[in-house]
């Protein structure tokens, strides 16, 4: 099922009306595949819905086709499939443990796609779980996963799965990121390009020309200007594939760069650009993101209560708890400067139990000082 940009929900139902199958594999955030093993001939029944979303904007593609005869090792295969899924469904609850319930779902279909022979499979299991270990930002975990990606890649292109081998550079990216080398992973996200490009992927190309942008600006010295030229390439290619979720992520990499620039105001207008159409693909996460960005502008620009507003209003749809804890630790800076200190180390404690072991933000100190 090819999905346009928005958060879907897809059940498929037997001919006796008994649930087959639910939720499914994400291919890539537009795609999801649902995988049944069955002897049960007759009509099935997919069902399709839009989550926390009015499913107004884009379109859906669905086929169901039988692939072939079952063979011994398909169960196996399906099982695999719905472990991976849990695995990334339960990193969506956002709950203190979520990451841990993942990773031991995707260590689970790891094992069974190894079991069934499924290569791609179980390559999937292992990018998923190294993505969750780097999302972290730690740098332990970053240098850890390289080696591991770096094999991952090699095998993948030795086994002819192009796509593992592009998810692959496209994390060794992040990882190298998190280690502070820049330039590798530049260049590891100009192998990712490449590989999308060829597979006629536009919206991984997309994804991918965002996070160059962001490296550009993250470069000794910034080069802002090659960094506009890779988001502004980011949002035709994602708007060129339809994907919703995937343009908002290239205007958020603009109004990035935008706002490094301190060009508030056309930071704020690409801002408010990617707020609106995150709220049409109804994924709170991304709207959390944009409206926490958006509020750094409006606290740079000196606009104290509208930044206050914003931090507020997005730590009230929840979220990840690294975003509400930076959240938290921007509130209180903002009640330090309204000088409400009770509400500052209110705001620094919550931040506190949120992020417990993120040493650079001096949670405790601030606590101490109220500044």
């Amino acid at each position: 099922m090819r999905q346009k940009g928005l958060k879907i929900g897809a059940v498929l139902a037997s001919p006796s009306g008994d649930l087959a199958a639910v939720a499914g594999r994400s291919v890539r955030r537009t795609v999801k595949v649902l995988s049944l093993v069955t002897r049960q001939a007759g009509r099935y029944r997919l069902t399709l819905t839009a989550v926390a979303a009015p499913g107004s904007a884009g379109g859906y593609e669905a086929a169901i086709e039988e692939l072939r005869p079952a063979t011994p090792s398909d169960p196996l295969r399906v099982e695999a499939l719905r472990k991976l899924a849990e695995g990334l469904n339960a990193r969506q609850t956002a709950l203190p443990n979520a990451d841990d319930q993942a990773l031991a779902k995707l260590e689970e279909a790891r094992r069974l796609s190894h079991e069934a022979g499924d290569f791609e499979g179980e390559t999937d299991a292992r990018i998923e779980s190294r993505r969750i270990e780097i999302d972290g930002q730690d740098q332990k975990a970053a240098a850890a996963a390289v080696p591991d990606l770096m094999e991952i890649q090699a095998a993948s292109q030795r086994q002819g799965y192009p796509r593992g081998a592009a998810a692959a550079w496209n994390n060794l990216a992040s990882a190298q990121f998190i280690l502070g080398q820049v330039d590798q992973a530049f260049s590891s996200s100009l192998r990712a390009l490449e590989l999308w490009r060829r597979l006629g992927d536009l919206s991984a190309e997309g994804d991918t020309a965002s996070d160059l942008g962001y490296l550009c600006k993250s470069k000794e010295p910034a080069n802002y200007e090659e960094g506009r030229r890779w988001a502004e390439k980011a949002i035709a290619l994602e708007s060129a594939a339809g994907d919703l979720a995937g343009e908002v992520h290239a205007l958020n990499s603009l109004a990035t760069i935008q706002k490094a620039r301190w060009n508030l105001a056309e930071a704020e207008q690409t801002y408010r650009a990617a707020l609106e159409k995150s709220l049409q693909v109804g994924d709170h996460s991304l709207e959390v993101e944009i409206m926490s960005s958006l509020a750094t502008v409006y606290h740079g620009r000196g606009e104290l209560q509208n930044a206050l507003d914003l931090y507020v209003d997005a730590i009230g749809r929840g979220g990840a708890a690294d975003w509400q804890g930076r959240n938290y630790v921007n509130l209180g800076s903002l009640y330090v400067e309204l000088g409400k200190l009770e509400d500052a180390r209110a705001s620094y404690a919550r931040a506190l139990s949120l992020l417990p072991e993120d040493d650079p933000y001096r949670i405790n100190a601030l606590i101490n000082s109220g500044s």
